[in-house]
Formats: C-alpha cells, structure tokens, sequence
C-alpha cells in the first residue's frame, strides 16, 4: 500500500497540533473513504494534491485511534458483516469538521460483502497510519495501539462474560474438586491445597498455599478468613483467568477492581476460629476450621447442587445419600430412586386386581426365594419380629428361615382377610403379630313364641244331614195268663215266654243342624322350631384380589 500526507494535510495538521484548528475531542481525523478508482495503478505513489475522487463506495466512521509512539498516530475503522456489498481501491482519511482531506492511500481492489441470508459477509478493519510530531501529547492519544485495531476486543469481552455468566449459574459461587481449596491444618499454621476449580465462572487451578499464621497468636487475632481471589486479563494476544489465596479477617471482604479496570472476585474457602477454644488433638484434626467451598465434585461432569430453593442441574447422589434420604441438593437417579423406594418399603402388602404382580412385587404365598435376590426383603424379615423359629413352625402369616442360610420364605396370604394387630388395645386378646384366626360367628341365642290371644273359645257345628226321620224297634212280651201288676193296677193274663218287635218310625223334623260347643282351653302359647340357614363358612360381601409383597 502507498500513502502520502496531501498539502491541505500538511498545512492542517501544524495548526491543529497549535490549537489554531479547534477539534472536537482532539480528533484529527473522524472518518476514513472508501472508492473504487477505475485504472488506479496501487503500486503507485499518490499525488500530494489528491482530492476526493467522484467514484467514493463507502465513507466510515473512525471507530478507534491511537499512538504506537509520540510521533504516530493510528486511526481505525471497523466494517462489520452487515455493511457491503462493493469494491475499493482508494483510501482518504478525512476531516468532516473541518473539510480537510489528509492522508491518501492505494490498496489493491479489494470486495467487501454484506451477510445476506445463509451467506456470511466479511468484516474488515482499515487502519492509517500518520507521523506527526508529539502526535501522542498534542492530541492527547494515551491509549496504546491493542488488540482493538482488529478490533473484536468488546465482542471477545462480552463473549467471554456470556461464558462466565453461564458457568457460575452452574458451578455457582465456586465449585472444587476432591480437596481443592480446602484449608488443611498444617503445624503450627494451616495450608491450602492445589487442585482445579469453577470460581465465579473463571476455570482455574487454586494454588498450593500456606498461610501466614504462624501458630502463636492470640485468640483476639480469630476468627481468619481465607479467600481465593479471582479475576480475568485480557491481553493482546490472550484471555487468562488469574487466582490468588489471601487472607482476612473481613467477614464478608467485598470485591476489587484491578489496575486495568477488572474486577477481582473474592470467594471464601474456610473460616478458621480462635484454637484457644479447642484441644491440640481437636486442632490438629482441623476441628476449628470451617469449610466454606460452596461445592465439592469428584470431576466437572457433575454438576452444580440445587437447593430447596434453586432449581437445575444437579449431580447424582450417591446410593448411600439415597438411603439416608438427607441429601436435598443431588438428583435421584431411576436406579437410586428404585432402591431407595425399595429401602423404604420392603414387606408392604398391597392387593392387585391381577394376576401377575407388578415389578417390584412378589405374589406373597408362601413360597421360598433367595435371600440375595431380594436383600431389602430379607433385611425386613430379619426384623419384622415375624420370622418363624422353623419352617415347621411357621404359620400362614409369618415368614420362614428357609434354608437357614441363603433363602427364607413369604407369608402366604391367599384366600384370608386381613385384620389389623391389637398390639394391646383389648379387642382382640392375646394375639401375636403374623398368627392366624379361624371364622366363627359370635355366641348368641335365638327366642321365638307365637302371639297369645289370651282365654278364648272356639264355636263349632256339625254338618246338615238334610230331612230325614228315625226308626226305632219296641219289644212286646205277649200275655198269655194270670195277673201282671202293673203300678197300683192289676192286669189279669199271664206272660209268655216269647217276645215280638215291632219296628216305628218318628215324625221327619225337616233339614237341620246342631250346634257344638269347645271348652275354654285358658291363655297358651305354641312350641315353634326354627330351621338351620348358610353356607360352609362365614364371610363378607368381597372380591378376589392377589395379595403382593414389596421387595
């Protein structure tokens, strides 16, 4: 490329350096032009008396300017990916306030292309160079020519912020693997140890450090507090994340800014509290130190911890968090939710209207199974106080021994209701967990009478025989001699020895009954006989469920 300061440069840069050329904000320069000269040879020094060609593409804001030393000044301007589309091969950096053309320069034909849809625009910088006597006092250029003059400075910052902005949502406030960041006792003092970390977003190595408690000062100089100081530089060339351990006795130490402007994160790691108030045994165990490091992983896979009140990405918890059921800031994994339901409700019967039991259930009817195959079952029986000395002695409701060393036995529930254990309330007496009840009907008695009518009688009669008359036979003694004496009369003849009947009949009374008359039999009552009524057994109205067994 080949520049030359033009005349009207020439004479406008000695009067603005006097101050005899007013300057808004000390800028000799405010814009750079861009054109497209037809036959512009670039290899060819351009003419002092340069003007402005006709044939100008583009004219850009000076978007940053600096001095690589007291004698030059460097102006740029960035086009982004959305300016275009045309071609240039003539630079001017220009003077808008003052109409003054200043520095000319040729460049081979160059395309600038704007983003259109799925096709990507370029981005291009332009920076010309002018050597000005004491540029960098007179026009007050203290910034030193950086990475801005390509410039990506403030999107590499933000990018950089989005990326740290994410980790520490989440890492949060500081994540540490295994023992990094953790403040061991170390006699007389205490020391840090190194390791990887997540703080405030910043990736980083906390380093080995020892602190400068020496062991021998008074109570009155604790509680300490140990932080990790973290910020991050950018350089011309290099983005890095810097980290220091300090210590105070500032509970709540509150952020910095450093010497270029960053701000410098201050992240507690322990507290350590007055040792006067603990044995050199509970001091040397670390006993009055605090751990402060907000979350402690085993690797960056895992994630930050929710809390009851966060919500998010969390790492698993450990089968042994499952079982304690303590840990609220780790996510439950199908298996580890699987085995915690399992540890929780091992021997809980429950019907199914089905007949296969659910997964996780066993049809609870007395058969034997192995006591590996279903650990948390086991465990229960061993300590339901429903364990049968024997299989032998085992009763429907209890569990079996089994082998007596690698199986035992369910209790078989088919075809029984269940009744809930007296445990003592007296209603149903003597009763052990697990034993069995035939069915029975409760003691009772049955009266039965008919009504009484009290002293009564009964009318009665016989049947009509309709009209008819009755015969009836007379028997004679025939009198043949002598005297018969009859009453106070004397009737001569005598009787003989032969009789003669004679048959009569009487007069016809006409169609007619009689009536009957029953005795009072007094107030009574009646034997009654009350016949046997069911089945073989004595039940409810129900309905066939299978009976199943957590495991």
């Amino acid at each position: 490329m080949a520049s030359i300061i033009t005349t009207a440069g020439e004479q406008f840069l000695p009067a603005a350096a006097a101050g005899s050329a007013a300057l808004t904000d000390h800028r000799i320069a405010n814009q750079i032009i861009f054109a497209n000269v037809e036959g512009l040879d670039h290899t060819a020094t351009p003419s002092p008396d340069e003007q402005i060609p006709a044939t100008v593409v583009h004219t850009a804001a000076i978007t940053g300017y600096a001095s690589t030393n007291d004698n030059n000044a460097i102006f740029t301007a960035i086009l982004d990916s959305k300016t275009g589309d045309f071609s240039f091969n003539w630079l001017g950096l220009y003077n808008s306030e003052h109409d003054v053309l200043i520095q000319v320069a040729y460049e081979p034909l160059q395309e600038k292309y704007a983003t259109d849809g799925s096709a990507i625009g370029n981005v291009l910088a332009k920076g010309m160079v002018l050597k000005i006597a004491t540029a960098a006092t007179a026009f007050d250029m203290t910034q030193a020519a950086q990475s801005w003059q390509v410039d990506f400075t403030g999107r590499q910052s933000a990018a950089e912020n989005i990326q740290r902005n994410a980790l520490a949502a989440v890492y949060g406030t500081g994540t540490y693997i295994n023992d990094a960041g953790k403040l061991v006792p170390n006699a007389p003092g205490y020391r840090v140890e190194p390791g990887p970390a997540i703080i405030d977003g910043l990736r980083v190595n906390v380093p080995a450090y020892t602190s400068a408690l020496t062991g021998s000062e008074p109570d009155t100089d604790f509680p300490v507090y140990v932080y990790a100081e973290v910020c991050q530089t950018v350089e011309i060339d290099s983005v890095d994340n810097v980290i220091t351990v300090i210590e105070s006795q500032d509970a709540n130490l509150p952020a910095a800014t450093g010497a270029h402007g960053e701000t410098i994160t201050r992240v507690k790691l322990a507290s350590i509290y007055p040792p006067g108030a603990y044995t050199q045994q509970q001091i040397n165990d670390g006993l009055n130190i605090a751990d402060e490091r907000e979350n402690v992983v085993t690797d960056f896979v895992a994630k930050r911890n929710a809390t009851e009140a966060t919500t998010g990405h969390t790492r698993y918890a450990t089968t042994a968090e499952h079982e304690q059921r303590e840990e609220k800031q780790a996510a439950a994994t199908p298996g580890g939710v699987n085995e915690l339901i399992s540890a929780m409700f091992a021997g809980q019967v429950a019907h199914f209207p089905g007949t296969v039991p659910p997964s996780g259930w066993l049809h609870s009817k007395g058969q034997t199974v192995n006591r590996a195959d279903y650990p948390y079952l086991w465990a229960y029986a061993e300590n339901s106080g429903n364990i049968a000395a024997t299989e032998g002695a085992k009763t429907d409701g209890q569990f079996g021994p089994g082998d007596g060393s690698t199986t035992f036995s369910l209790p078989d529930l088919r075809g029984v209701h269940i009744r809930n254990w007296d445990d003592g309330k007296g209603t149903d007496t003597a009763r052990e967990i697990g034993t069995s009840q035939s069915d029975q009907n409760k003691s009772h008695s049955h009266g039965a009478s008919t009504n009484t009518t009290g002293s009564h009688s009964h009318s009665a009669s016989t049947g009509s025989a309709g009209s008819h008359s009755h015969q009836y036979d007379v028997r004679q003694k025939n009198l043949n001699s002598g005297n018969v004496t009859a009453g106070s009369e004397t009737i001569g003849g005598s009787l003989a020895d032969n009789f003669s009947d004679t048959k009569h009949t009487t007069d016809s009374t006409g169609n007619h009954s009689h009536s009957v008359s029953v005795g009072n039999n007094g107030s009574h009552s009646h034997t009654v006989t009350v016949n046997a009524d069911g089945g073989t057994e004595t039940r409810v109205k129900n309905i066939a469920l299978m009976a199943c067994i957590k495991y």
